[in-house]
């Protein structure tokens, strides 16, 4: 049987790695600060796991409804493109998402996420740092 803390190592890495890429891809040169800043949520979850926040059922719908607000408000009024408004959307969604793994189905759900991302970050154009992450991404993910 898989102990959850062994799993979720693999599955935060590999998040983390995912990440990046779109960070990379989308950002630039100012997804270094984000990319700490979401790493240290991280580390914070993982330190975590298996102790779930508990809110209200009501409070988390109406805080997917502002952030899905804040994702089109972005992208239609502030004309935010695209990429770097669902950059910011999807690395807010792993983040929540990592704070609430009690059960195997919601690494799937964490997994889940990090695959748009890493297939995110490769879009339009493939560098050679996204081959390599993306290698390393197998192999961790495939755990």
């Amino acid at each position: 049987m898989i102990k959850h803390r062994e799993l979720s190592s693999l599955v935060f890495i590999s998040t983390a790695i995912a990440v990046y890429t779109m960070m990379n891809r989308y950002l630039g040169d100012v997804s270094g600060g984000m990319f700490i800043f979401f790493c240290i949520f991280l580390f914070v979850a993982w330190l975590r796991v298996g102790k779930r926040i508990s809110l209200p059922r009501l409070l988390l719908l109406f805080l997917i409804l502002i952030s899905v607000s804040i994702l089109l408000f972005s992208v239609f009024i502030l004309k935010v493109p695209a990429g770097i408004a669902l950059t910011v959307f999807v690395s807010g969604l792993v983040i929540a998402k990592s704070f609430s793994l009690t059960k195997f189905h919601d690494y799937a759900q964490l997994m889940v996420l990090s695959v748009m991302a890493i297939i995110a970050g490769g879009a339009l154009s493939v560098t050679s740092d996204y081959v390599v992450l993306l290698a390393i991404y197998v192999v961790l993910s495939g755990y």
